[in-house]
């Protein structure tokens, strides 16, 4: 694997096309670097969608989750389902 930009999927359509990848290597990840990359990455991410959106993050009251959601703890009327 390797890490696109925001947006970019690779997806393998066909059975051919999945038989065609093989494993190569591995490599461990030292989460005193990379969990840090990745908290910013998802920070950096989350950013763009809601400026992509035309969402002002100030104006957002908390976080929404599909769990929310499916326990039928979000009304219709809840302002964060814009």
């Amino acid at each position: 694997m390797k890490l696109g930009e925001l947006g970019e999927r690779i997806v393998l359509k066909s059975e051919k096309a999945f038989k065609q990848i093989r494993f190569v290597d591995y490599e461990i990840a030292d989460g005193s670097i990379y969990n840090s990359r990745r908290m910013e990455r998802d920070k950096k991410a989350r950013r763009a969608y809601l400026d992509n959106h035309g969402i002002d993050f100030n104006t957002l009251s908390g976080d929404l989750y599909a769990l929310d959601i499916l326990r039928e703890q979000v009304r219709n009327d809840d302002p964060r389902l814009r």
